[in-house]
């Protein structure tokens, strides 16, 4: 995150506590989380794969901050 104020935002809302490394996550592990999260309730509930092409584009473009996801799912 480019600002400490992001970074405090991003700590303090959405990164989950790993209680296997004892640290909250990173943002590219908040980023990976939410498009696992997706991926998997896409195929299960409307039988739809993104495909790993699409999923890069747009983990990329959230990594670079280009694109932002509803923040209530990042939360969750």
């Amino acid at each position: 995150m480019p600002t400490q104020y992001q970074q405090f935002i991003h700590l303090s809302r959405y990164a989950r506590w790993d209680y296997d490394k004892k640290r909250r996550e990173t943002w590219g592990e908040t980023v990976d989380r939410y498009f696992t999260f997706f991926q998997e309730h896409l195929k299960e509930t409307c039988d739809y794969d993104l495909g790993n092409g699409l999923v890069e584009e747009l983990r990329e473009e959230m990594l670079a901050l280009n694109v932002m996801p509803s923040m209530r799912c990042l939360m969750t």
